[in-house]
């Protein structure tokens, strides 16, 4: 996974450097935010029973750099710092129970940019453009707890609830050892883009984020009551909103 990571970031610096200074029509930074709605598919309880889906919030914020050619063809480098995960509800034992994952993580999206309508000289015509490209997250924190008339931690639910030593459990430290430190994911997109001046542009899009990797650490990837595993993985559907200025 590293090997692949390093060769394409190659391919992209190459890409880069090697396309003639003339042909770039502009340069451009700024901030963005996020805000939609996350899923974790095919999360597993840990040798405990299933609980039903919940819809979960996702949010994030950061950083902009984006490099136009030929006015139409550019390339969108991101980064943000994300707030996701999944929440889950079910009845155990007689007792209400609501989970919650949240994973944050540092997001790097590396796509490329295409733009279907020429560069407007009006501020009311507003430019269309797709994105796509591979994304890079690194996760920073994660916790999961659970509600049962009383908020529980992964370690007092599973001995207290669920015992470890029936569901085989590796050893525990802390919740993030239960997910990848490092995940891949396809980014796309589909906006507008707004002059608000001549060097201030306002973007609108939305944004799709679909998984790649196993959220899951490779000791706790759990199979089914058929014995059966399918892997986790991150998806995020939302709307991104973005400021970005003209700096070339």
């Amino acid at each position: 996974m590293k090997q692949s990571l390093t060769i394409f970031l190659f391919l992209v610096t190459s890409f880069t450097i090697n396309a003639q200074v003339t042909s770039i029509s502009s340069i451009r930074v700024g901030v963005s935010t996020f805000v939609g709605g996350s899923l974790i598919a095919e999360q597993n309880n840990h040798g405990a029973p299933e609980m039903e889906f919940l819809p979960t919030l996702a949010y994030n914020g950061g950083f902009i750099a984006n490099v136009n050619w030929y006015e139409n063809l550019g390339l969108q480098i991101e980064g943000a710092y994300t707030f996701q995960g999944q929440n889950h509800s079910g009845n155990q034992g007689g007792v209400d129970t609501d989970k919650k994952v949240m994973l944050n993580y540092v997001k790097i999206p590396i796509m490329f940019k295409y733009t279907f309508t020429n560069y407007s000289e009006s501020q009311n015509a507003p430019n269309l453009f797709f994105l796509a490209g591979p994304q890079f997250g690194f996760l920073q924190t994660a916790s999961v707890t659970y509600d049962r008339n009383g908020v529980l931690g992964f370690e007092e639910y599973h001995e207290t609830v669920y015992n470890p030593i029936q569901t085989l459990h590796p050893a525990y430290t802390n919740d993030i050892d239960l997910f990848n430190n490092f995940e891949v994911s396809l980014s796309t997109g589909f906006g507008a883009e707004f002059e608000l001046s001549d060097y201030l542009f306002l973007t609108i899009e939305s944004r799709l984020n679909i998984g790649i990797s196993d959220v899951n650490a490779r000791t706790w990837r759990f199979p089914d009551l058929r014995n059966n595993y399918s892997a986790s993985k991150n998806y995020i559907a939302g709307f991104n909103i973005g400021f970005v200025g003209i700096i070339w």
